[in-house]
């Protein structure tokens, strides 16, 4: 009884049976609605997700694209996303549909150029290949190799300059290289980068110099941080809410935690008198300032909880006491501290979980795998019986401090066979 439609979209996920397979077709038109818009994504976005768009594309060859009713039949199912913001995105989605349907269809669109362009010319020679390997090396920490790929990739524009083009169309691939060169610490490759967009026609954007910053952050140099960000207000350049967090985490995780704290303060200030001007309307102040999220705070948080406890908490209460609430990301942050150096952390975990349903934060997955890492983490020499009743421990404690139920029921799917560590937990 499957509608033909959502029969189709359900084939792409081929390691799912059909039945399982529908639940991810509203998250797949979200996903191809959220790819043709040019304010959430860019086409380098597109071009990326050229084999699932084509797919998308060859199943509403076959079945004709989605009406109004279709999509409406699809939300009306029962689909596990926040209820409060469901009406929101499905209008989302109907509203941007034509224009998804548009990047579907053109024969010219970047996608398919790329998609195109990775037949023709073989995997090993499109940019996604070169992104693996530097992937891989800079994860290995091997500079050697990055170097190394580096060279083969220059050689390679030699001979094929259709990656010129491809560049131009994913512009974040570069970004990554600048990412890395900053990373290791490589300024000469990094002015080398620099040149290659330049020569290739990719303009540095705000997500480039913020893969320099966090480069930057991961070799320690606040220095370099800090001036870069002289040189953008200088020029001018709209900066986004990343970019400022990015600024401020550095800037703490580099060893000028005062600096970080005070570039936070900045940021406040400077959104009041933004709001102030416009008569605390923050639509017209978004459009010269940033408003300060939980995100900027939990960056500056995480960074300082490490170096300085009591200014971490500061920086929370100052948070409070400007409207900024804690989410689950700021309790997570406090739970995997209060593992760290304590010998008793069971009360403060309690105390924790205790706030979070007072303030009506819901628990993540990430929540329950601190929790589950920390506890079975320090037990590797005891028995899996040991283990398993450990498990359930936690969990009976988790349901004490205030419930979700529902998360220890899937964490804990069968506490009547405990065959080993293995039958207490997920995979």
């Amino acid at each position: 009884n499957m509608n033909p439609t959502t029969k189709a979209l359900s084939s792409i996920f081929i390691q799912f049976r059909l039945e399982q397979a529908r639940e991810l077709v509203p998250g797949l038109l979200a996903t191809v609605a959220v790819l043709s818009d040019p304010r959430l994504a860019r086409q380098g976005s597109q071009v990326k997700a050229a084999p699932l768009l084509n797919l998308v594309a060859q199943a509403f060859q076959r079945q004709g694209n989605p009406d109004q009713a279709y999509i409406e039949e699809v939300f009306r199912n029962k689909i596990r996303f926040p209820s409060s913001k469901l009406d929101e995105l499905e209008a989302y989605i109907l509203k941007q549909w034509p224009h998804a349907e548009a990047m579907l269809s053109n024969a010219a669109a970047p996608w398919r150029h790329a998609l195109e362009g990775s037949k023709g010319s073989g995997s090993s020679s499109g940019l996604a290949t070169f992104h693996r390997q530097l992937r891989a090396a800079y994860r290995a920490r091997n500079t050697g190799a990055v170097v190394s790929i580096w060279q083969d990739l220059k050689t390679r524009l030699a001979q094929k300059p259709d990656l010129a083009r491809q560049m131009r169309e994913d512009p974040e691939f570069l970004d990554f290289w600048i990412f890395v060169w900053c990373a290791v610490r490589r300024p000469a490759k990094l002015q080398e980068t620099l040149d290659l967009m330049q020569e290739t026609g990719v303009r540095p954007s705000v997500k480039t110099y913020t893969a320099m910053m966090h480069g930057w952050k991961m070799c320690k140099d606040g220095d370099k941080i800090a001036a870069l960000w002289d040189k953008l207000v200088e020029s001018g350049l709209r900066l986004d809410a990343v970019i400022w967090t990015e600024r401020i985490s550095g800037l703490i995780e580099s060893g000028r935690p005062q600096a970080g704290v005070q570039a936070l303060a900045e940021m406040m200030a400077l959104w009041k008198q933004a709001l102030a001007k416009k008569g605390g309307d923050a639509v017209a102040a978004a459009a010269s300032a940033i408003q300060p999220s939980v995100e900027v705070v939990n960056a500056a948080f995480k960074g300082l909880i490490r170096l300085d406890l009591k200014a971490a908490n500061e920086v929370l209460a100052w948070a409070g006491r400007e409207g900024i609430e804690p989410n689950i990301r700021t309790y997570n942050i406090l739970l995997r501290e209060s593992f760290r150096g304590n010998a008793t952390p069971d009360d403060d975990v309690q105390s924790l979980l205790r706030a979070m349903k007072r303030q009506g934060v819901e628990p993540d997955a990430a929540t329950f795998t601190i929790i589950l890492e920390e506890v079975l983490g320090v037990m590797d020499n005891t028995s899996a019986a040991e283990q398993v009743h450990a498990v359930r421990q936690v969990l009976a404690d988790i349901e004490a401090a205030g419930g979700y139920a529902e998360v220890a029921d899937w964490l804990l799917f069968d506490a009547r066979a405990p065959k080993g560590a293995e039958a207490a937990l997920p995979g």
